[in-house]
């Protein structure tokens, strides 16, 4: 999964993205730092544009079926606001829904 982020403001500490796809009774997580930790969110710039890549695995046992793809950042127990607010649900933005099934 390849995200992109558009800096709008100075973020005061290092933030790791909480990222999960959900269905019914089943989540994969996908928690990372951005860029694999090379560049850390506390060094981000105001107009920066940040491309960030991360393989989550789904594996042969996981659930058949629509899944909603949200991510947001974090450090600790503290979320970071979402934005913009038309695109968030609460503290994360929806990324888009995936079909898993098995081949």
């Amino acid at each position: 999964l390849t995200t992109y982020f558009r800096v709008l403001g100075r973020v005061p500490s290092n933030q790791k993205i909480f990222l999960h796809i959900d269905t019914r009774g089943n989540r994969l997580h996908g928690d990372h730092y951005p860029i694999g930790g090379d560049f850390q969110t506390n060094y981000w710039l105001p107009g920066d544009i940040i491309k960030d890549t991360h393989s989550i695995p789904v594996e042969n046992y996981t659930r058949q079926g629509q899944y909603m793809m949200g991510m947001g950042f974090y450090k600790g127990n503290d979320r970071m606001k979402a934005a913009p607010d038309a695109a968030h649900q609460g503290n994360r933005v929806k990324l888009g829904e995936l079909m898993v099934r098995s081949l």
